[in-house]
């Protein structure tokens, strides 16, 4: 009874799939977070802020970004399946492929975020209110900048000069190191507070819930971006 052989490239390849996926993947991950950072930079630049200020680091950037995680894992599982192909069928290196994927990934996520970036940018200089970009239910960017009314937590707190929020929404940008960062777009800059002086009363644009809000909140809400 003559026993069957099995190719040793074939086996090679084949077990070489799994280690493949988890090596781009890994790869991809960073390209993303790389391509995330750059548009986060232009978001919060044009603001005069620093992402630093706000609170941004690996994890919320990409956790920010679920659904390009989940696009960027079904690119990477598609190149693998390619470059499998055409080393088969032409001998093509697999690398070059893989990087191939990659780069076109990259150039697509800072090619709509810089566009995102710029768009929400110029919202919140207007004093619009900016929420995420989602895929449905995937959160796509997290450039957000709720309407907020900022108010003194005593009456002896210390604070920089504050508009009518009764009359103009601020907009809030983020948290870090017990500092609040709020956006006046009537004067055209971002505002930092001590988280220790102030209470906070965020506008959720996306709640259909308006008892909370004031009639300039409502209005600063129907401009919302997303």
């Amino acid at each position: 009874m003559a026993g069957s052989t099995r190719d040793p490239a074939t086996t090679t390849n084949t077990e070489q799939f799994p280690k493949d996926i988890v090596a781009l993947l890994t790869i991809a991950g960073l390209v993303l977070y790389g391509a995330l950072v750059v548009t986060y930079n232009e978001f919060y630049q044009a603001l005069g802020v620093k992402t630093s200020d706000v609170g941004l680091t690996y994890t919320t950037v990409l956790s920010g970004a679920a659904g390009l995680a989940v696009i960027l894992a079904a690119v990477v599982g598609f190149a693998v399946l390619v470059a499998q192909f055409f080393k088969r069928l032409f001998g093509w290196r697999r690398l070059w492929i893989l990087i191939l994927f990659v780069s076109l990934f990259f150039g697509f996520v800072v090619g709509f975020g810089s566009l995102k970036a710029r768009d929400r940018a110029n919202a919140v200089r207007a004093g619009e209110p900016v929420a995420e970009s989602r895929l449905f239910l995937l959160v796509l960017l997290s450039l957000t900048a709720e309407p907020v009314q900022v108010e003194p937590t005593s009456k002896t707190a210390t604070l920089p000069p504050l508009p009518t929020t009764i009359d103009r929404p601020l907009l809030l940008l983020g948290q870090a190191n017990a500092t609040i960062v709020v956006y006046d777009s009537l004067v055209q800059k971002a505002v930092y507070l001590p988280a220790s002086s102030v209470t906070l009363q965020v506008s959720n644009c996306r709640s259909p819930d308006t008892r909370q809000r004031t009639a300039a909140y409502d209005e600063a809400c129907t401009h919302l971006r997303s």
